[in-house]
């Protein structure tokens, strides 16, 4: 496209063709300034041009690093009505409900399996050298391997660090229970995990909005699982032994029964009719009851038949285009191929949506939901945080530093913050480049050494969760595994 004015042009030519006086004629017009300002117009287009084809590029490569941090919430779960109150049921995968304010639905779902204990915890005390956690004292059949216990989300955001560190550094963890008028006791070992069904890119996203989301430890059984699976016994305590001192009071540090949910679920997008007169094409929900935002496609159909995706993006048979503000997250699709071959088809989209509605706004603290197999289930919802739209979309130096990276396997301190700025939303921020005094990489051993500094242990265990992050980033966009070492230093 020419920005150019060329009418204008062609007068002063035709001035120029038929009269003598050509020196006043250029005067009075400024052609060289007409020119100048049409070269400058031009150079801007390209500019936008090649920044906008970036962008699409990056998004065809790794889309998570564009999606929005959906609602999520923690809840606590009571007994099934339908269930044995003695026995573990399992919750199936997927399962979907509604909360409601004055306006709107929200709908929500389980995207992990979750597994419901058939006690709960009495209380908590410190023993000297140990955290005593007493368990309600019932009979039941032990049938599971493991337990899942929580950190508790209604602990500061400084305080909930502190817990996952001590329980990282791997302490001694025993279960105490009554088998025939006897007691014993078995060692669990601590396995921190979390089993949500998001990718990677989703998740480092995530924790950094809602690290209560990631407090959940799973206990499992270490040794001698026969001496109490599928045995009649009395649970009586879990005896953690510390490593680290635990710097806060213990009353109320652990829960049970926790499910993580979010606002993820799978529909249908309208049918798009491709009719030639726009390039992208906006995506809406099939359903109109819920106001929805294409999160991930699992499968795009033309006219019926699917078309796969691939890989290399300069031979994907559709593109996306995301439109993001301080109000919304709109997304387009452009399907690749001749005009004349895609007019009157048919484009439908299945895969996961999401809400961008306000979850803070939802009063409901109590929550019933049906699962066809188990009956019905009782939710208190202890935590939830609403949806955090994705920065990255207008910031395209900041993959202007990704790609320096991937291309010439160097890592400095700028590319560095720049990665961890693209899984870290501004008001989440934690380290600054004051913070971060040397950053050096070796790519022969591909070791990365960090040296930061702090004010104090608070800030330094938050540190150490943020750069436990950028690690999971760096190595899974580089081809070697990075190993990242850091030093952090109070002053």
């Amino acid at each position: 496209m020419s920005f150019i004015d060329q009418n204008k042009i062609n007068q002063i030519i035709s001035k120029l063709a038929t009269n003598s006086e050509s020196e006043d004629i250029l005067k009075k017009y400024n052609i060289a300034e007409i020119i100048d300002n049409s070269l400058n117009k031009i150079q801007e287009g390209t500019k936008e041009y090649i920044k906008s084809h970036r962008i699409i590029l990056y998004k065809n490569y790794h889309p998570y690093l564009f999606k929005p941090i959906v609602n999520h919430m923690l809840a606590k779960t009571t007994n099934s009505l339908n269930a044995n109150k003695f026995e573990q049921f399992d919750m199936n995968f997927g399962v979907e409900f509604g909360i409601k304010n004055q306006t709107d639905v929200a709908k929500m779902q389980t995207i992990s399996k979750y597994s419901h204990h058939p006690f709960d915890i009495e209380n908590i005390i410190k023993l000297n050298n140990k955290i005593r956690i007493n368990l309600t004292n019932q009979a039941i059949t032990f049938n599971q391997d493991n337990l899942e216990l929580w950190v508790s989300p209604h602990l500061s955001e400084e305080d909930f660090i502190h817990i996952k560190t001590v329980f990282n550094s791997s302490p001694e963890v025993r279960l105490a229970f009554e088998k025939e008028g006897r007691e014993c006791s078995i060692k669990l070992k601590i396995l921190n995990t979390s089993s949500f069904s998001l990718p990677l890119i989703s998740q480092l996203m995530l924790e950094s909005v809602s690290p209560k989301m990631f407090g959940n430890f799973r206990l499992q059984i270490d040794q001698e699982i026969e001496r109490i699976l599928n045995q009649k016994v009395k649970l009586k305590y879990i005896d953690i032994y510390l490593e680290k001192p635990c710097g806060i009071p213990v009353e109320d540090i652990f829960c049970l029964n926790i499910m993580p949910i979010f606002s993820i679920f799978d529909e249908y997008s309208k049918n798009i009719v491709l009719d030639g007169k726009l390039e992208y094409q906006p995506i809406y929900s099939s359903n109109t009851y819920y106001k929805s935002n294409l999160l991930q496609e699992k499968q795009v159909t033309l006219d019926d038949k699917v078309i796969k995706a691939y890989k290399d993006a300069d031979n994907k048979p559709f593109n996306y285009l995301i439109e993001d503000t301080s109000h919304h997250h709109k997304q387009f699709i452009k399907i690749n191929g001749r005009v004349q071959d895609m007019i009157f088809k048919n484009i439908q989209i299945q895969g996961l949506w999401t809400q961008l509605l306000n979850i803070t706004d939802y009063q409901e603290e109590s929550i019933k939901i049906l699962d066809r197999s188990k009956g019905t289930y009782s939710l208190n919802v202890l935590y939830k945080a609403k949806y955090v739209l994705n920065e990255n979309c207008g910031k395209v130096n900041r993959f202007v530093e990704l790609s320096h990276f991937l291309n010439n396997q160097e890592l400095n301190k700028k590319i560095l913050m720049s990665l961890y700025k693209i899984i870290t939303p501004k008001e989440f921020e934690k380290i600054t480049e004051e913070n971060l005094l040397d950053v050096t990489y070796n790519a022969f051993t591909h070791q990365l050494n960090l040296e930061l500094s702090v004010k104090n242990e608070n800030q330094k265990e938050r540190f150490e969760v943020e750069l436990d992050r950028i690690g999971k980033l760096i190595n899974y966009l580089y081809s070697n595994k990075v190993d990242v070492r850091y030093n952090i230093n109070i002053t």
